[in-house]
């Protein structure tokens, strides 16, 4: 929201690699500018070494920060960002519960995720048939809240993300398709 951001803007930029064989991550980088405060961060998986590697600066109030973290990757493990990709290779029914690893930082979690709903949304480019999941995350055994994330996806076989609403400090986040471009292969 234009009228918003002039309190507080937000303007993020993340990019995950899959391979399409294996639909395993091969890292993301990451862009966050928020208000006064800036973020860069790269990841690296390396599957044969079973290693995972993330550098990340931070930029506030004028001072900078850099830390780098490495991990033991265990196998079939997703990244944060992945997981919303590796989500749809699920039959996602309602009250379906599914888990699988997630890399992040050096940590190893079990992200969970429960299909609460089917519902009809509307969006700027259409209305869809959706399932709404819920996630959440495990590290050690213990659930660690972020704040309540929900996702729709289109309820077919393509289960393309059309919103993804993320409850911060300040409100609640909210990323909608407003544009979907299929290939004339895709049709």
């Amino acid at each position: 929201n234009s009228s918003f951001s002039y309190m507080y803007e937000v303007s993020d930029l993340a990019r995950t690699f899959v391979s399409y064989e294996t639909l395993l991550p091969l890292g993301f980088s990451l862009q966050i500018r928020e208000t006064r405060d800036l973020k860069e961060s790269r990841n690296v998986f390396d599957w044969k070494d079973l290693k995972s590697s993330t550098w990340t600066k931070f930029v506030s109030d004028g001072k900078i920060e850099e830390q780098k973290q490495e991990g033991k990757l265990l196998s079939f493990s997703q990244n944060v960002y992945s997981v919303v990709y590796y989500i749809r290779n699920f039959n996602l029914t309602v009250d379906k519960k599914f888990a699988f690893r997630v890399s992040d930082k050096g940590q190893n979690l079990l992200f969970k995720g429960r299909v609460l709903r089917k519902e009809k949304l509307e969006t700027a480019i259409g209305t869809f048939d959706t399932v709404v999941v819920k996630p959440e995350f495990e590290m050690d055994g213990i659930f660690k809240p972020v704040g309540d994330i929900f996702i729709w996806l289109t309820d077919d076989d393509r289960k393309f993300i059309v919103r993804i609403e993320c409850k911060i400090k300040i409100g609640t986040l909210v990323g909608e398709l407003k544009e979907l471009e299929l290939g004339v292969d895709t049709l």
